[in-house]
């Protein structure tokens, strides 16, 4: 797959639909404050966005249950640095999704061309890309990475892959992902493939980083999941053949 390269028509293409789409959700959340009677800081700050909020201000012990420690803490430290300077973890989130939404925007228009980072924007879930969520943060440091990696910047890519995992376990699979791609890379020289393994060192001493630190407060090397067993029970690991059978229920009308 060729990169593409965005001209100043495909640029604007993507910034427009970049408008239009978080115009669109600020509309509705609009909409529903009015007829809801709440304020706009109060419509972000639901689900996830609290735990974040929570992070940010008393950091991974504020609740003794522990299950603060499910969330990675990339977003939470960002909205702690917004609280230094005045920012509600309200305000700093919704700011700090709708500029990453755009940032995975062009980097998704580099990938797959103006139209798939139009059709990222305006898709349904895209509400979690302009609240107090971890989406739109990772996507723009998993979108960069993998775009890197195209272009055969591959300290570039690790570094940005490092930034995902600091905000979601899913920048796992990303290094998983970027790892074949350097194993089923064509016209490499072995040499080559090897010095680009040893840079996913970087995502992966993150991630190693992270569980030490929960280790250091828990003294449990499982405390992440752990903790997202405790809070959220449908959490976990099962075999394939239990997930096909949850699939085909879930699929029954």
């Amino acid at each position: 797959m060729k990169l593409h390269s965005l001209d100043t028509r495909s640029g604007r293409m993507i910034i427009q639909a970049w408008l239009a789409s978080r115009g669109l959700i600020c509309v509705m959340a609009l909409l529903l404050a009015i007829i809801e009677g709440r304020s706009m800081q109060d419509m972000v700050n639901n689900w996830d966005a609290v735990h974040y909020g929570e992070l940010a201000r008393d950091g991974y012990l504020s609740q003794q249950s522990g299950i603060l420690m499910a969330f990675f803490p990339g977003l939470p430290a960002l909205l702690k640095a917004g609280l230094a300077i005045g920012l509600s973890t309200q305000v700093g989130g919704v700011i700090l999704s709708l500029v990453c939404s755009l940032i995975a925007a062009i980097a998704l228009g580099r990938l797959g061309g103006p139209w798939a980072a139009i059709a990222w924007l305006f898709a349904p879930t895209a509400i979690f890309t302009a609240v107090p969520y971890t989406e739109s943060l990772f996507c723009a440091a998993a979108f960069w990475a993998w775009e890197r990696a195209r272009s055969d910047r591959w300290l570039s890519a690790s570094l940005l892959a490092a930034v995902a995992c600091t905000v979601r376990v899913s920048g796992l699979f990303l290094a998983g992902a970027l790892f074949a791609m350097i194993i089923t890379g064509r016209k490499i020289s072995w040499a080559q493939r090897l010095r680009r393994v040893a840079l996913l060192i970087i995502p992966a001493s993150v991630l190693l980083g992270f569980a030490g630190y929960l280790y250091s407060l828990t003294g449990d090397w499982t405390a992440w999941y752990t903790a997202e067993t405790t809070g959220w029970a449908i959490r976990g690991l099962t075999s394939p053949w239990d997930s096909l059978l949850h699939a085909l229920d879930a699929a029954k009308p």
